[in-house]
């Protein structure tokens, strides 16, 4: 999936609805919105990006805003990267799930760390993502405050200005690996994927498999 560049664009180059062209970068009115430019970033820059902890001979990057049954309070990460990992020499393959709480400028606080914190029922790493362009004003105290917080429970944080702009996209804190247990994993998996992102993970692992015969 290759990664949009942000020069010279409109509001027309996001899909129209919702959008607000604020000088040369975009102030989204809703949070579905950042979720295609995300999902982008975590499948180039991201997933090649030494400092974070994926490791994979192969991934699934899945959208889990929506669908599925609800199971409580903060449930549903926005995104999920499902980093599948071939294990040559222990014969066997791994995988090790990341899921992405994003948040719009003015929506991000506390909570929304706490928020990330309850995915790791289910996923590895835990992130939230919050989108700050430069149009928007945001609180020093409520950076601090979500940062602290965030490193205090292992979250990672990633802040960026424009969805489909890598350049503008800043890792500030890599999370700490959470143990699920792996029933809650494959329960995770199975009510969250869509049915083709879970066929296509399947694929992918039955093929990993094969190769280790």
């Amino acid at each position: 999936m290759p990664v949009l560049h942000s020069a010279g664009r409109s509001g027309a180059a996001y899909g129209g609805r919702g959008v607000a062209q604020i000088g040369t970068e975009l102030e989204f009115r809703y949070e579905q919105e950042l979720e295609d430019g995300v999902a982008r970033y975590l499948d180039g820059p991201f997933v090649h990006n030494a400092t974070t902890p994926f490791r994979g001979s192969a991934k699934i990057i899945a959208n889990t805003a929506r669908g599925g049954p609800r199971s409580g309070k903060w449930t549903q990460p926005d995104l999920t990267l499902v980093a599948i990992q071939k294990l040559a020499f222990l014969k066997r393959i791994e995988l090790e799930l990341f899921s992405f709480e994003l948040k719009r400028a003015g929506d991000s606080d506390v909570d929304s760390v706490f928020e990330a914190v309850a995915h790791t029922r289910w996923t590895h790493y835990a992130y939230l993502a919050w989108h700050q362009p430069s149009s928007v004003h945001i609180p020093s105290e409520k950076k601090k405050d979500v940062e602290s917080n965030c490193r205090a429970h292992g979250i990672g944080l990633i802040v960026f200005a424009d969805p489909l702009l890598a350049a503008s996209y800043d890792i500030l804190l890599a999370p700490m690996r959470k143990s699920p247990h792996p029933v809650d994993v494959e329960d995770y998996l199975e009510k969250r994927l869509k049915a083709a992102d879970l066929a296509a993970l399947k694929s992918r692992v039955h093929e990993l498999e094969s190769s280790l015969r």
